[in-house]
């Protein structure tokens, strides 16, 4: 899609888009109300453009190494995933500069190279976070300090997690709110 076009696709009962090579540049594709996956299987690049994933009942968007959002555009995924449980699925690298990608949970996010004038928001990731409460974990000013477990994340997840930023929502699963380091 180039030169301002605007694609929608909606009301699909399989994937929306499967296996094709997506370019979206100065324009702009809605992907809604789909059973299966919004854009799958393919490799998306988003220059200047706009793209909405919204409905899917599996991941919005599955994407392949190389998928790139650049040079001022927004890419949303929202109401996805309810079959499956994940919005995104990332199967390589996702470049994101000087964009807005916004997605409500996003499994391997660790894909995700994100440069100082982007914003990424993951509203609430797959990996979950238990906060354990006990007497020693209380400081003298009344500041609280927690052990924490993460559930469900394998090996892979947690290695390029010990560096990350984790944003936390009501001390129970990643989100965009407020940020901590490990």
């Amino acid at each position: 899609l180039t030169n301002g076009a605007t694609f929608d696709v909606s009301n699909i009962s399989g994937s929306a888009l499967n296996s094709v090579d997506i370019t979206v540049e100065d324009s702009s594709l809605t992907v809604s109300n789909v059973s299966y996956h919004g854009i799958t299987n393919s490799v998306l690049t988003v220059d200047n453009g706009t793209v909405e994933v919204d409905g899917c009942g599996y991941y919005g968007l599955n994407l392949y190494e190389g998928s790139s959002i650049a040079d001022n555009s927004t890419v949303t995924v929202s109401d996805s995933g309810t079959t499956n449980g994940c919005s995104v699925k990332l199967n390589g690298s996702l470049t994101v500069s000087d964009s807005v990608f916004t997605a409500e949970t996003i499994m391997n996010p660790a894909y995700i190279n994100a440069d100082e004038d982007s914003t990424v928001v993951v509203k609430a990731n797959q990996i979950k976070v238990e906060f354990i409460e006990t007497e020693e974990s209380k400081t003298a000013e009344g500041y609280k300090i927690y052990d924490i477990n993460l559930i469900g994340v394998d090996n892979t997840t947690i290695n390029r997690l010990t560096s990350a930023d984790l944003t936390f929502e009501n001390n129970s699963v990643l989100a965009a709110d407020s940020t901590k380091k490990i």
